[in-house]
């Protein structure tokens, strides 16, 4: 497993739990299903740049941070 995905992962997680969403409402918003954010979350699976996008815009991350 990369460590990358596995970081991306514990860190969506984290976010995700500190708003109080579940992985079924953070899933809908990002037009994924749940199962694809769990391996996501769990480091079992990468994603594209342009969802990573999406998620720090629904976390309202700055982009300078992202990258």
């Amino acid at each position: 497993m990369g460590r990358i995905k596995v970081i991306l992962g514990d860190n969506i997680r984290t976010l995700r739990i500190n708003k109080g969403w579940t992985q079924v409402y953070l899933a809908d918003r990002l037009q994924i299903t749940a199962p694809f954010l769990a391996q996501i979350e769990s480091g079992k699976r990468g994603t594209s740049l342009d969802l990573v996008e999406a998620i720090a815009d629904l976390f309202e991350i700055d982009r300078k941070s992202v990258v």
